[in-house]
């Protein structure tokens, strides 16, 4: 709520609205240039309406009304009954069909609907409610990356194709003879031939563990960020968004080297903004491993990790204050 007021106070949540719009209708007009780019057309209309709803109900949402809930221990049990029974039936659904059936996609939403509704329902008093809703939601998106994953013997996508061969001469040779963009980072097939070896599967299933798991329990780091920026249901219901979206699940397995960058990425965002008090010496050896690590990974999630990198270090020596960097993120 102090957030709220005080960037209602500066006007930087108007400042960022307007910049949403403009990246918004900037983002449609490159559609239209490009139109078989889905995403820009996605993003376009997400930035668009919802800066545009913000800025037409901003004093509701600055100032906004309490909702008095009271939790029911009761209604928390039979939700988790609920959610089980939904769950296993999903699985059931999944594996005694060659494809996903229109059912299991029913199971599965009104799995996340529950999950809102714990929520809404949550108890910070009571702890184990937190963790068990942190288990079924990293539960959810599990089984939806899984399900699309290992239903089908190849690869989904184009690149991922030529990274398991590239994990393959790695496993049978020590090190492989594709000379490729792929071989230059290394830093991704190098973990998924680990992975591969360690636990005794094949080179696909290697992959998903070494790329996959990781963005999955990354979610877990993205609720610490939220918790700290706003508070535990809010922190909840973005670990909830982040596991059900189409991008995440999609670079979830469609697994390239860049898949594995984002989960860096989070951490080296949680690192930097998650923790409590300042960076000591310990959060800095990991922020530079981590960014090494995301050097060799792919330039893409370098890039992205590189411009909210520079953004914060500005802002944070224009205003002097560890503060800043929170409000900035508050306001983006």
């Amino acid at each position: 709520m102090i957030e709220r007021l005080y960037l209602a106070k500066t006007r930087i949540d108007v400042i960022a609205a307007v910049l949403g719009v403009c990246g918004g209708l900037a983002s449609l007009y490159f559609y239209t240039l490009k139109p078989a780019n889905a995403y820009l057309l996605m993003i376009g209309i997400i930035f668009t309406f919802t800066s545009i709803g913000y800025l037409l109900f901003r004093k509701k949402l600055v100032h906004p009304a309490e909702l008095n809930i009271q939790p029911d221990r009761h209604l928390n049990l039979v939700l988790n009954i609920i959610f089980v029974l939904l769950f296993t039936s999903s699985i059931y659904a999944l594996h005694t069909n060659i494809f996903r059936p229109p059912i299991y996609f029913i199971l599965i939403s009104l799995c996340s609907s529950i999950l809102a509704v714990e929520v809404l329902l949550y108890n910070s008093l009571k702890k184990y409610q937190l963790y068990i809703l942190l288990f079924e939601i990293c539960l959810v998106a599990f089984n939806l990356r899984a399900g699309i994953y290992l239903n089908y013997r190849g690869m989904i996508g184009a690149d991922p194709w030529a990274l398991r061969l590239f994990v393959e001469g790695i496993i049978n040779t020590g090190t492989s003879e594709c000379v490729s963009k792929y071989s230059i980072f290394v830093i991704m097939q190098i973990y998924s031939a680990i992975a591969s070896l360690i636990c005794g599967v094949s080179s696909k299933l290697g992959m998903f563990i070494a790329v996959t798991l990781p963005n999955i329990f990354c979610s877990i780091l993205i609720f610490l960020i939220a918790r700290k920026l706003f508070d535990e249901k809010i922190g909840l219901i973005a670990m909830l968004i982040y596991g059900f979206c189409d991008f995440s699940i999609s670079y979830s397995i469609e697994i390239c080297a860049w898949s594995f960058g984002i989960a860096l990425y989070i951490i080296i965002l949680y690192l930097l903004i998650g923790t409590k008090g300042a960076i000591n010496k310990y959060q800095s050896h990991f922020l530079l491993l981590f960014f090494g690590l995301l050097i060799l990974t792919h330039p893409v999630p370098t890039t992205i990790t590189l411009i909210p990198l520079i953004i914060l270090l500005v802002y944070a020596k224009l205003f002097k204050s560890k503060a800043a960097i929170s409000d900035t993120l508050v306001a983006s």
